[in-house]
């Protein structure tokens, strides 16, 4: 019998299952708002906002039941994980919401939203570990995928930033009220950057 089933039937609730959908509803998110820079798609802010809701109540879930539960990991860092998702989704729907309003050139933002997808998919594959952690009983070798992981997210994050320099330049010629709007801009998409690399190492604390 798999270790993930154990826990199940010995433990009763095991918030693996809504942490691993909450992820995915992460991933979800910033995947929709790096394509809306291109496609501007209408119906993206309303899938954002339905995928608010679907994530909110699965932290509820998380948060009513991990206390009473006994799990291999540490429980104040998971909660932390999920708020840190969870704020992640909050600004996909923030920027998106802001786009919506005012349009935004695509071709300036084109490296950051390369990197940022890079870095959403690295996230993704720390979830894949997960798991394989729970169905191979927490083994060295799956725990030290993580830290592999982590360390490719804060090297796509320090590339992320090294960038910053080049895309002020290539709006520094903009008028001040687009030169401003774009920095704002890029300000929402280090803060998404910056929230899923704190995910990752918050994954890596949460294992212990």
């Amino acid at each position: 019998m798999k270790f993930i089933r154990s826990i199940f039937d010995v433990f009763g609730y095991s918030p693996f299952d809504d942490l691993v959908k909450h992820n995915e509803l992460c991933i979800e998110s910033v995947n929709l708002m790096v394509d809306f820079f291109e496609s501007q798609n209408t119906k993206t802010l309303e899938k954002l906002r339905e995928i608010e809701r679907k994530a909110d109540k699965l932290k509820d879930n998380i948060m009513k039941n991990v206390s009473s539960v006994l799990i291999p990991v540490d429980k104040y860092r998971l909660l932390s994980l999920i708020t840190l998702q969870d704020n992640t989704i909050n600004l996909c729907e923030d920027i998106v919401t802001l786009l919506s309003v005012k349009k935004v050139y695509t071709s300036v933002f084109k490296q950051l939203l390369e990197i940022i997808s890079k870095i959403s998919n690295a996230y993704s594959e720390l979830f894949d570990v997960l798991r394989n952690l729970l169905a191979k009983a927490f083994v060295k070798s799956e725990i030290e995928k993580v830290s592999k992981i982590v360390d490719q997210i804060s090297k796509l994050k320090e590339e992320f930033e090294s960038k910053q320099a080049d895309f002020m330049k290539s709006i520094a010629d903009y008028r001040a009220e687009q030169f401003i709007f774009l920095k704002e801009v890029y300000t929402y998409l280090y803060r998404i950057v910056e929230n899923i690399s704190n995910s990752a190492k918050m994954f890596e604390y949460m294992l212990g």
